[in-house]
């Protein structure tokens, strides 16, 4: 693995460094491909987000709903008992007797709303004169000697300063009471409004305890089903309320918040969708301590969003190396097939041209063994045109008498040399000294061969003074044309003739009977 590696680093250095182009266009193109890579990523990241803010808001305004239409319908109650003949009439006549229609007053309205888990009036003093409180699920009215004063609680202290038509509302807390011997806990909310009588005198307080319990189930109505990658929950005055079962979990809350929380809520980022209940919608409402009495969160688990209905890319963020790798190993691909062109290009070129200026006659093929180029001595030599054999093997142009010779070389990747039998374009048979030699690009991979046949190394004239081995060695190799040939004993000849360039003319020797004169070879002939 290591020495493949090695090879691999090598190929690519030998490539940038032949092609240094490419070392300057592969940052753009990298860069070119991670901005496309990761623009699609975040265009279809930011759709996911928006689809799931807007079913986050959806949620958030019908909560938003909820609340305000739940405290705008409680508040309308406890002004009809406000308003009532009833109270009127024991304002104007504070008598025991008259103290009756209030409380009578008090239960038909009461009675028919579950999530009224109280109702009492006070006088300015905070003593109870009437108490209303559920038992065991059913509406009690508490017998006066068993009455209290509300003087002691916290609230009491605010209540003084409501004007007419005002609504005073506590923040939500936890009742404890026993039913059916069970200790039962819920979270309670508390309004009040002021009592005044005909001349607008404030003359006492209706105090009505509401069991959040039942807004939260609404919530839960609305919600189930369809919160999967949203959490939701409800802070209210710094207490944690929450609607879905991972929401205190999602923010890493406990049971309260404190102003560190909300300084660290940037860190959610677009996580967190938040919101005020809108109180407004309740005509004349003060609300206790700020404006921001209910707060509304909805924390969206985007990572969870993205592997449930992100694309390919999207749920597998690492895919980007791998696109990288890819792209690196494209261009380096790319680079080398062009160094290797080139290189090819270049090799051959100068091949050609060395052939060109070449007496012996040269012939190139490609990797495959096809002919791709002769030069004019060659054509002398064996009378076949380029353009008629270009693509062709040689030995089916030549009939090449030695077999195996491709094979050979293609094995040892070294150089062939041998004397060789072809035939020409006439059918005869010429013998050659053929030296074959594999060219390589810098891979070490055959792009080409050259074929180069020169004169047979074989000396004639000393046969008859050479070893017994060597001579049948000869004599063999010109024999090899005449394979399918009938031969007779005594009856055949063979001739062998060389010819010299005249450039570098030789003579030839020979004595006749008559003159005994030197005649040329040529003349000779």
């Amino acid at each position: 693995m290591k020495s493949f590696l090695t090879k691999f680093w090598r190929h690519v250095s030998s490539t940038f460094n032949h092609y240094g182009w490419l070392s300057l266009v592969i940052v753009p193109i990298l860069a070119l491909v991670n901005w496309s890579y990761f623009s699609v990523v975040n265009a279809e990241k930011a759709t996911l987000e928006s689809q799931q803010v807007s079913l986050a808001n959806e949620k958030i305004n019908i909560i938003d709903f909820i609340i305000s239409n739940a405290l705008t319908n409680t508040y309308t109650d406890m002004q009809v008992m406000s308003d009532a003949d009833e109270m009127q009439f024991y304002l104007e006549n504070p008598e025991e007797v008259n103290l009756d229609g209030v409380e009578q007053l008090f239960y038909r309205i009461t009675n028919n709303k579950p999530q009224f888990s109280s109702v009492e009036f006070l006088n300015l003093d905070g003593d109870q004169l009437i108490l209303l409180s559920r038992i065991n699920q059913e509406l009690t009215i508490i017998p006066t000697a068993e009455l209290s004063s509300r003087s002691e609680e916290s609230y009491f202290d605010h209540i003084g300063t409501i004007t007419d038509k005002k609504l005073y509302i506590v923040p939500l807390y936890m009742e404890t009471e026993i039913i059916n011997n069970i200790t039962v806990t819920k979270p309670i909310t508390t309004l009040i409004v002021s009592v005044f009588d005909n001349e607008g005198v404030k003359s006492g307080y209706i105090v009505l305890d509401y069991d959040a319990n039942y807004l939260l189930s609404v919530f839960e109505t609305y919600v189930s089903g369809e919160s999967e990658f949203v959490e939701l929950g409800v802070i209210n005055q710094n207490s944690v309320w929450g609607i879905t079962a991972g929401f205190n979990e999602a923010l890493g809350l406990g049971d309260t918040v404190d102003n560190e929380f909300y300084d660290n809520l940037e860190i959610y980022g677009d996580s967190i969708i938040r919101s005020f209940v809108n109180l407004s919608g309740i005509s004349n409402i003060e609300v206790y301590n700020s404006d921001n009495f209910y707060e509304i969160f909805a924390v969206v688990d985007f990572d969870q969003v993205f592997k449930e209905y992100g694309g390919f890319a999207v749920r597998n963020p690492f895919l980007i190396y791998f696109v990288n790798a890819l792209s690196f190993i494209i261009i380096y691909i790319f680079g080398w097939l062009l160094k290797s062109k080139g290189d090819d290009r270049i090799l051959l070129n100068a091949n050609m041209y060395l052939s060109d200026k070449n007496n012996d006659g040269v012939l190139i093929t490609n990797e495959k063994g096809e002919i791709t180029y002769t030069n004019e001595a060659f054509e002398d030599i064996y009378g076949y045109k380029l353009d008629k054999i270009k693509g062709q093997k040689p030995s089916k142009v030549l009939g090449n008498l030695n077999f195996g010779i491709k094979g050979a070389v293609m094995k040892s990747k070294q150089v062939f040399s041998k004397n060789v039998w072809n035939i020409n374009n006439k059918g005869i048979y010429v013998l050659k000294h053929l030296r074959i030699k594999p060219e390589t690009n810098s891979n070490g991979n055959i792009k080409h061969f050259l074929a180069i046949y020169s004169s047979p190394q074989v000396e004639v004239e000393s046969l008859a003074f050479a070893s017994n081995f060597d001579a049948i060695e000869t004599y063999k190799l010109f024999a090899k044309a005449f394979e399918n040939e009938e031969l007779k004993v005594n009856k055949s000849a063979v001739m062998v003739i060389r010819t010299f360039n005249e450039k570098n003319r030789k003579l030839f020797t020979s004595l006749t009977k008559n003159s005994g004169s030197p005649y040329a070879f040529a003349d000779f002939l």
